[in-house]
């Protein structure tokens, strides 16, 4: 328990106050310091523990799931940058390939290593630029997607693995595109946009976030779309990614108002994007009013974003 309370305190923002009586001020008035956990040090002290546990007692699994998860590097995808990191997340893998052979049937087991193999960053979101090799990163998203496709097909009425699902296709998505393979990368994001709506339609409770996400799969369709029909010079080939790009505008400008999403940084991005794009599909087809009053929304959200009103957090 020591040890999941620090992997815990490792992922979080914790400040542990130094007067603990509840008192205001320490001497003289002053208020007294607080201690902020450091969460590189938090999950060095887990997996110490952890190690200790298991070379106690090897044949417990708990042990080794939550040792993986403390070498799963924190901070997200954009954090496997340096050697260090990347041989945890390695560590991380190995652990939990070897408990999903183990322990087939739980499912926790195989959905942290699907999320561990799509531990990666490819510059799929507005606010991220690719971080690694794409080919290696390709290599394990493709083991992600069939993970994903097992819990989805063996746990159909759990959200959260269509939606993981989604996301992974739409990072094989942004490898395609970046690999120069078009008509590939267009298959894996509509699959992406497919996949999110089923989500939305058999679980219409889910977070109104899961929308957002649905709304930045379409866009990115849209975008893709787009650019495989030409230069845009045709407005015929333009107009279907015009129709994606009005909904994904349409539909995020009603999310962003609800009060649950303004910090919402995907939402707020995806405006912008789609606004953005939606310019240059004008723009390009020879709409130059339409295209002028486009930029100038685009414009108003980024000044909406500096004046904090749609301050970002962190996905």
């Amino acid at each position: 328990e020591l040890a999941r309370t620090l992997y815990l305190l490792a992922n979080k923002q914790v400040v542990e106050p130094g007067n603990r009586r509840g008192e205001d001020s320490g001497e003289g008035g002053v208020a007294p310091s607080v201690r902020r956990y450091s969460g590189p040090h938090c999950r060095r002290q887990a997996v110490e523990i952890l190690e200790g546990l298991i070379r106690e007692d090897p044949k417990i699994p708990d042990y080794r799931f939550l040792l993986a998860l403390c070498y799963r590097p924190g901070g997200g995808p954009d954090s496997v940058t340096s050697p260090a990191s990347r041989q945890g997340w390695e560590r991380a893998i190995g652990i939990l390939e070897e408990l999903r052979t183990q322990y087939p049937e739980v499912t926790e087991f195989r959905y942290e290593l699907t999320a561990t193999y799509a531990w990666v960053n490819v510059g799929l979101f507005p606010w991220q630029q690719p971080s690694g090799g794409l080919s290696d990163a390709e290599a394990s998203l493709l083991k992600a997607l069939a993970e994903s496709e097992w819990l989805v097909t063996h746990n159909p009425s759990v959200p959260h693995y269509a939606r993981s699902k989604a996301l992974i296709l739409a990072k094989l998505g942004a490898v395609c595109w970046r690999t120069d393979r078009p008509a590939k990368a267009e298959d894996c994001f509509a699959r992406a946009l497919e996949t999110q709506t089923g989500v939305i339609a058999e679980f219409p409770e889910a977070p109104a976030h899961d929308r957002v996400v649905l709304e930045f799969l379409r866009l990115r369709l849209a975008e893709v779309r787009y650019e495989r029909a030409g230069d845009g010079k045709d407005a015929s080939a333009a107009e279907p990614s015009c129709d994606l790009l009005d909904t994904s505008i349409e539909n995020l400008t009603g999310l962003i108002a609800q009060p649950e999403l303004k910090q919402d940084r995907l939402a707020s991005t995806s405006l912008v994007a789609a606004y953005d794009i939606l310019a240059r599909v004008l723009d390009e087809g020879g709409q130059k009013d339409q295209a002028e009053e486009t930029k100038r929304r685009a414009e108003g959200m980024r000044a909406m974003e500096a004046s904090g009103r749609a301050n970002p957090w962190g996905l």
